[in-house]
């Protein structure tokens, strides 16, 4: 097994982990200090329900293995804003959690402009 594949089956432990310790995470009381806003993309919100919690790691997992998440949102999934949704959001977002971090593109807890958050693929 290579080092990438490694590193993926620990963030996934990881997730499972937190979601154990802190069942909070997994429910409507894990709100992130971020206000919904109607316009605006919260980065790591991978749901589009204005919170940031582990909901949001499962989603984008699920994407990543190609289950067609319903209420997948890409804008927010795409948490360093390279076009792609991959391991790299996920540990992204659980840093979100644990740590209110940031990516190497800016903090992703700020909205950007982009109103639709469509998939850049899908000609959205």
């Amino acid at each position: 097994m290579n080092n990438r594949a490694l590193i993926h089956i620990r963030i996934l432990v990881l997730v499972l982990f937190l979601g154990l310790i802190c069942p909070c995470a997994m429910g409507q009381e894990a709100r992130s200090d971020f206000s919904r806003l109607s316009s605006k993309v919260i980065k790591g919100d991978a749901d589009n329900d204005g919170l940031i919690n582990m909901i949001d790691v499962t989603v984008v997992i699920n994407y990543i293995l190609d289950k067609k998440p319903e209420d997948f949102f890409f804008a927010g999934a795409d948490t360093n804003n390279d076009g792609f949704i991959n391991m790299t959001d996920v540990t992204n977002i659980i840093n979100i959690i644990l740590h209110g971090g940031s990516t190497d593109s800016g903090d992703p807890s700020l909205p950007t402009d982009d109103p639709e958050g469509g998939d850049p693929g899908s000609g959205v």
